[in-house]
């Protein structure tokens, strides 16, 4: 069982790590329009959730190219 979740959980960290940088920034710019536009049609609550998204994925993404790939945090 806990060979299974380790392989899963580099297989996530893996689809991640090739995800081009612009993509998450897309990811966030989306977010926030997606939010305004929620706002102003009168669903507040609901542009209040997916406007934090947009922060989530600016800091997934920032996270990532800090920290490298996992294959070159092995090597050291």
């Amino acid at each position: 069982m806990a060979s299974t979740m380790a392989k899963r959980g580099d297989t996530v960290a893996w689809s991640f790590e090739q995800a081009p940088d612009e993509a998450y920034l897309g990811f966030s710019m989306a977010s926030i329009f997606t939010a305004i536009g929620l706002y102003l049609t009168g669903h507040r609550d609901r542009a209040l959730m997916v406007g934090t998204l947009g922060t989530a994925f600016a800091m997934t993404g920032l996270l990532i190219k800090l920290l490298g790939t996992s294959r070159g945090l092995a090597a050291r």
